[in-house]
C-alpha cells in the first residue's frame, strides 16, 4: 500500500462544521490557535524577562554611578551625575513595574 493511498481517520470524516460542539472549528484549526497562543505566551515571557533585566541593569547604574571609585566630584559633574541617576532609576522602575505577568494570564 502506498503512503498516498493511505488516509489518515480524521481525514476520513471530514471536517467537525456544524455538529453543533465548540465553536465549529475543526480539530486541526484548534490545535493550530492553541500552538500560536502557546508560541506567542513565550514570546511574551521573554520580552518581559528581557524588559526586566533592561530595567535592572538601569536601576544598577543609578547606583554605581556614585560608587565608582574613580569618581570626581566636580560640581558640573554632580549635577550631570544627579541627573542621570534620577533618569536611570525613573526608567528601570518604570520598565521592571511593566514588566510583572499580566493579571488576566489563562496559564
Amino acid at each position: 500500500m502506498s503512503a498516498a493511498s493511505q488516509v489518515m481517520p480524521s481525514q476520513a470524516m471530514g471536517p467537525t462544521h456544524g455538529t453543533g460542539r465548540g465553536n465549529g472549528r475543526g480539530n486541526g484549526q484548534a490545535s493550530r490557535e492553541s500552538q500560536s497562543a502557546e508560541g506567542a505566551s513565550t514570546i511574551g515571557h521573554m520580552v518581559r524577562l528581557f524588559t526586566r533585566l533592561i530595567g535592572i541593569a538601569l536601576l544598577l547604574s543609578a547606583i554605581g554611578l556614585w560608587i565608582s571609585p574613580k569618581a570626581t566630584y566636580l560640581p558640573e559633574l554632580m549635577l550631570m551625575k544627579a541627573c542621570a541617576t534620577f533618569f536611570f532609576a525613573l526608567t528601570g522602575l518604570y520598565l521592571v513595574i511593566i514588566a510583572r505577568n499580566p493579571k488576566n494570564s489563562h496559564s
